[in-house]
């Protein structure tokens, strides 16, 4: 099964300050590139969503040798860079989706949502003391419903109209839900 990652960096990150996928964590490393090689441990055939306007992230992913798509549209929310995503890997059975913002996701974590897709789920998302964290999973089968998304939920409306048939993993990994929304969330890392 030829599951791909889409790692989500195309925010303008605006409660941040701007600049934060290339802003450096307490290890040194910039929080877009951490979250990348997190995905990319667990997804070998991953692709990084990239605001078009935005040079210096795009440039430390390329640096990096992260395979780099820019996202004309991001500025129309997060769906659009989804499907943007989507379509750069559109022969793929399913697609592991993580954000650019989250750092702190154990490989285990990822593993299990791709798991859980190779098993045949239709969406997968993992849990940490029973609220939904990322990356979650999404089988090719939702392709057609993700594509007529709008705004900056993501895939939300769609996890919720497939509740009863979403695989949740429960784990013990807290990085699932913790993001980096603004620049003292820097200071706890």
């Amino acid at each position: 099964m030829n599951i791909c990652g889409i790692l989500l960096s195309a925010g303008a990150g605006t409660r941040f300050g701007g600049g934060k996928m290339t802003a450096k964590l307490s290890n040194g490393k910039e929080l877009g590139l951490s979250s990348y090689e997190n995905l990319l441990a667990s997804v070998p055939n991953s692709i990084v969503v990239v605001d078009a306007n935005d040079i210096r992230t795009r440039e430390m992913y390329l640096t990096a040798g992260a395979r780099t798509t820019l996202c004309e549209s991001s500025s129309l929310g997060m769906s659009q860079s989804l499907i943007h995503g989507i379509n750069a890997n559109p022969d793929c059975d399913g697609w592991i989706v993580a954000l650019g913002d989250m750092p702190f996701i154990a490989k285990k974590s990822i593993d299990k949502v791709a798991s859980a897709l190779r098993q045949g789920a239709l969406l997968a998302v993992p849990q940490y003391l029973k609220k939904n964290g990322h990356p979650v999973g999404l089988s090719r089968h939702l392709k057609n419903e993700i594509s007529k998304l709008k705004g900056d939920n993501g895939a939300k409306r769609v996890i919720k109209n497939h509740q009863a048939s979403t695989v949740f993993i429960q784990t013990n990994d807290p990085g699932i839900t913790r993001d980096i929304n603004v620049k003292e969330d820097l200071l706890n890392n």
